[in-house]
Formats: C-alpha cells, sequence, structure tokens
C-alpha cells in the first residue's frame, strides 16, 4: 500500500480505503449486465430517488403512498437514499407522506443524517436540524453524524453539528 500517504493514517483508515479500493475494483470487472439486474433488485421509489426523478417520485407515490415505507435489501430507507444524494424536495416530499426522517438501516444503525454527513450535504443537514432529528444519534458502532462530518473532512458541516 504505498500509494497512500503515511501521515495522519491509522490502520483502520488503511484497511478501509483498501477494502473500498477492493470493492471498486470487483464492481468495475462485474459484467454490465449484473450490475443493471442489482440495480433493477431495488425498489422502484428507492431508484427513482437515487436517479433525482422528482416528477416520478411523485406519481409514484400518488399511486402507491404506502411505498413510503419500502426498504432496500440492506435495510435503507427512501429518506436515507434522499438524504446521501443531496435530493431536499424529494425529502421534504417523503416526509409530508409520512416517511420518519430518523429511521434507522437495522444492520448498521445509521440514520439519514448519517448518511447526509457522509456526503456533506449541507441543505439536508440543515433541514433535518430544523425538523428535530437528534445530531447525536449513534450507530451500533458508537458513530455520530460529527463523527462522519470530521472523518469525511465536510468542514463546513461542523459549524452546524457543534
Amino acid at each position: 500500500m504505498s500509494f497512500l500517504p503515511s501521515r495522519g493514517w491509522n490502520e483502520e483508515r488503511l484497511q478501509l480505503t483498501s477494502l473500498l479500493i477492493s470493492s471498486f475494483q470487483k464492481e468495475r470487472a462485474r459484467p454490465q449486465h449484473t450490475r443493471a439486474a442489482l440495480a433493477m433488485a431495488q425498489p422502484i421509489l428507492i431508484q427513482l430517488i437515487r436517479a433525482g426523478v422528482t416528477a416520478g417520485v411523485h406519481s409514484h407515490l400518488e399511486r402507491e403512498p404506502d411505498s413510503v415505507h419500502v426498504r432496500d435489501d440492506d435495510g435503507s430507507s427512501c429518506v436515507h437514499w434522499a438524504a446521501l444524494c443531496g435530493r431536499l424536495g424529494l425529502l421534504q416530499h417523503l416526509e409530508l407522506h409520512g416517511a420518519p426522517l430518523d429511521a434507522r438501516v437495522e444492520e448498521s444503525g445509521m440514520t439519514p443524517m448519517h448518511w447526509a454527513c457522509t456526503s456533506g450535504r449541507l441543505n439536508v443537514v440543515r433541514y433535518l436540524i430544523d425538523a428535530g432529528v437528534d445530531i447525536d444519534a449513534a450507530d451500533l458502532r458508537r458513530t455520530t453524524p460529527l463523527m462522519l462530518a470530521v472523518q469525511y473532512h465536510h468542514d463546513v458541516l461542523l459549524a452546524w453539528l457543534l
């Protein structure tokens, strides 16, 4: 792993980076038709949110209002994906349809606030704070959204989380 900087990198971070690189290489090696099949396995509402198809999300929720509570294979909610992708308008629309803003992924305990902090989505973080979401919620590894903002160098988020 000589390609990684040595200063400021602890063993855990080196292992995580190595794992991410390995995962990325495996994903790139996977045939295109297999990647498409995996994407199709996700609920349609989550696919629409990830793609940012606002009109599609609106019409889907009109036809199937209960789908707002759908989860993907990993247990992540629509709100998690909207937070990760920075889709504030869709996040607000999901909330209006009854989606909980503090939903947790069962296996990790992560909330949409964790996902927003991972990807540096200031607009989403501000909205979630204003909506009263617990900014100190820890996941199953006792990681808070603040810790994720620090880990991923999203310095602008720190002012909102402190």
